[in-house]
């Protein structure tokens, strides 16, 4: 078995595995938060080269944004949201 034997084999299994996930009924655990170190450029300065003029960042540092993910409890499939909606806790109707 050669290497492009191995690539075929890898990618029908690939295929396989794909079709799984798509025919899953998910129903997923709660949410987590884990939040994405993510890379933020911090001041600029001017870079002249010719006639050309352009903003370039001093430097960059890490940030960590605000992420949360639910995995399927059947397959494994993950989903990542970066978005929040507010809810009210506490609060029963009144009559």
């Amino acid at each position: 078995m050669n290497a492009m034997d191995n690539i075929e084999r890898l990618k029908k299994q690939i295929e396989s595995e794909q079709r799984k996930i798509n025919s899953c009924n998910h129903s997923f655990k709660a949410a987590v938060y884990n939040p994405e170190t993510v890379r933020e450029p911090y001041g600029s300065h001017l870079v002249n080269q010719g006639s050309d003029v352009w903003c370039e960042p001093d430097g960059y540092r890490d940030v960590e944004k605000n992420r949360w993910t639910k995995t399927c409890i059947n397959c494994g499939f993950s989903v990542h949201t970066y978005k929040t909606q507010p809810i009210v806790v506490g609060y029963e109707p009144k009559f």
